[in-house]
């Protein structure tokens, strides 16, 4: 498995909100060589997935002791190396 990743953030401030923002890329590179049980035949997979993962936090102040937040992102679930196997 070979993952290469790079993220970049932002924060403003809009008067009582504070909005920070951001978003990594992952290029990920699942690999599996095997051979099946009788040996007879060999198995090379390569699974290459690029994928964008926006995120974004708010948080509205309230009071001085009190805020709001609201939080979103998303993420990526790979695969297992026993669910890229092919079963023979």
């Amino acid at each position: 498995n070979e993952l290469l990743a790079s993220y970049a953030m932002g924060e403003y401030q809009l008067g009582k909100l504070n909005v920070t923002g951001g978003v990594r890329l992952e290029n990920n590179l699942q690999s599996l060589n095997s051979n099946t049980l009788q040996g007879v035949r060999k198995i090379e997979l390569r699974n290459r997935v690029a994928v964008l993962l926006p995120s974004v936090n708010l948080a509205w102040k309230l009071t001085q002791t009190t805020q709001l937040r609201f939080a979103y992102g998303m993420t990526e679930k790979r695969p297992e190396f026993r669910e890229l196997a092919p079963l023979s």
